[in-house]
């Protein structure tokens, strides 16, 4: 499994529409499962003081999995993360995870 993982901060009159965007049913999620490497997509919403920011998990059957839906789909992704753009002030990509051993 390959874990891409995202911070987003999020003005407060955005909450519901960057939800049903990037959530697990959302827009992003209905763009990835154009391949058969998406696994699926988690979204959490700090509970916390910062309830603003957002973690969005991405997972793929693999790295190779998510290199080709890039490959393939490079231009509509390119073209969806501008459009999205203005759902969040910032966005933090925190890292990739794979899963160890066999």
């Amino acid at each position: 499994m390959y874990v891409l993982m995202y911070e987003y901060d999020v003005d407060a009159t955005r909450h519901s529409e960057f939800e049903r965007v990037y959530g697990s049913a959302g827009d992003w999620a209905d763009l990835f499962r154009k391949s058969p490497g998406y696994v699926g997509t988690d979204l959490f919403r700090r509970v916390d003081e910062t309830g603003d920011r957002y973690l969005v998990v991405d997972r793929w059957s693999s790295e190779q999995a998510f290199l080709a839906f890039k490959a393939s789909f490079g231009a509509q992704y390119e073209r969806f993360s501008n459009q999205t753009r203005g759902l969040y002030r910032a966005e933090v990509r925190l890292g990739a995870l794979e899963t160890g051993g066999s």
